[in-house]
């Protein structure tokens, strides 16, 4: 079983009990939030049955789901102080088709491994080459939207969430704030950076050591006790008036399950 991925971490993250210490993010709104943009694709987007979920082809219609992206963000205060979200589509929009075309290749050639029942085998080929792409599709969105300061932010913040949009079966949001103090204390798990020792950028090498933990804690998780963990999300989403049922047909849980799983097993453990 893995150490983050369990029915026990999820419930703690639903509990009452540590709703102090937890954010505010209810757990239907993050299966759902995601969804406008996906349909979008589904719509405007000409494609293969085979190119599914692997479509985003048109640089008029990959920035125009960006602008759709960037909206619904500003209620999350990821675009910051105001006149935030205008500034980071100017400086966003004219690589971020070419981010996310290049991204894609990448995660079409191994989504057979990452969809597979037993998930990526830690240290494969298809592990590196996947996060590697990932991580470098981060540090080049925090890259092209940085400030002038003297001292820019650079952190995967902006560059999960955006891709998250993008890529739900993919990317687990990292957040400031939340996810950076969970991941504060060891876990017990080799993350990133010693897999991929050349890899450059501080956003970069964080979201990296961020999806191997995610990679490594889903291999040691069994599928019967994954399929306990889906079951018992839809549950939660039901409690609360949401049909997550419907989510997982159009993307994977394990991202927002990993989230929310580390999130849960931290304030269990009181270490936020």
């Amino acid at each position: 079983m893995g150490d983050i991925l369990s029915v026990e971490n999820l419930r703690s993250y639903a509990s009452r009990r540590h709703r102090k210490v937890l954010p505010d993010w209810r757990l239907g709104d993050m299966m759902h939030l995601k969804l406008p943009v996906l349909a979008y694709r589904d719509f405007v987007l000409s494609y293969e049955d085979e190119e599914w979920p692997f479509c985003w082809h048109s640089k008029r219609h990959i920035n125009a789901a960006l602008r759709l992206t960037v909206t619904m963000l500003m209620s999350w205060q990821a675009t910051r102080r105001r006149g935030g979200a205008k500034l980071i589509l100017k400086r966003l929009e004219p690589e971020f088709p070419r981010i996310v075309r290049k991204l894609q290749k990448v995660l079409q050639r191994h989504s057979e491994a990452w969809f597979s029942s037993n998930g990526v085998k830690p240290g494969s080929k298809t592990h590196i080459r996947v996060v590697r792409a990932m991580a470098t599709a981060v540090e080049e969105i925090a890259k092209a939207v940085k400030t002038k300061s003297r001292n820019p932010a650079m952190n995967p913040m902006l560059g999960s969430k955006i891709l998250a949009f993008f890529f739900p079966d993919y990317f687990p949001i990292w957040d400031k704030a939340w996810v950076s103090a969970a991941l504060a204390v060891p876990l017990g798990t080799p993350t990133g950076p010693d897999l991929l020792p050349d890899l450059q950028g501080t956003a970069a090498r964080r979201y990296a050591a961020y999806v191997n933990l995610m990679i490594a804690d889903t291999w040691e998780t069994g599928v019967a006790e994954y399929k306990r963990l889906e079951d018992e999300c839809v549950r939660l989403c039901a409690r609360d008036g949401y049909d997550a049922k419907r989510v997982l047909d159009q993307f994977s849980s394990l991202p927002v399950l990993f989230e929310v799983c580390l999130l849960g097993r931290a304030a269990r453990k009181g270490e936020l």
